[in-house]
């Protein structure tokens, strides 16, 4: 699935890309797109940013959408994290309550659909990465140079 309206908002350096999408309220600007395939208020940051090691979405779900379909992932597990509003997920049939605040991990096999059956919006990030694939993280993979920030 490619992004449509973000790619031209970013700027890189060194050793960063940034992009400016604005305010979580207005992902309805964005949409994905797979053949005839369109999903909005959803921008995928893999291509966008120049990810290597994950894929996140960022994702805005309006009242009474979603929970068309499910799906499930071949290499990558998924953790979403809601930041605003209320819905529910469904994971191998099981329903569970989400809203800000709740983060949910699902693994490769599992089947999953989220919907949005609230009257305001559903805000979530989704990050996917390769299960099992994590070597180190956090302080175990940090090092500090002895130089200061330059504010």
């Amino acid at each position: 699935m490619s992004s449509i309206g973000a790619k031209d908002k970013v700027r890189t350096g060194a050793n960063f890309a940034i992009v400016e999408m604005g305010a979580v309220e207005d992902l309805d600007q964005y949409s994905v797109s797979k053949g005839d395939f369109l999903l909005k208020g959803k921008v995928f940051l893999r291509e966008i940013l120049d990810l290597t090691a994950m894929e996140v979405s960022m994702n805005k779900l309006a009242a009474g959408d979603g929970g068309r379909w499910k799906h499930c992932h071949v290499q990558n597990e998924e953790v979403y994290v809601f930041l605003d509003g209320k819905g529910q997920m469904q994971v191998d049939g099981e329903i569970f309550e989400v809203h800000s605040g709740t983060a949910v991990r699902v693994d490769v096999n599992g089947k999953r659909s989220i919907r949005n059956n609230s009257s305001d919006p559903l805000y979530y990030v989704c990050i996917q990465a390769k299960a099992n694939s994590l070597q180190q993280c956090s302080w175990n993979d940090a090092t500090f140079p002895k130089e200061k920030p330059e504010w």
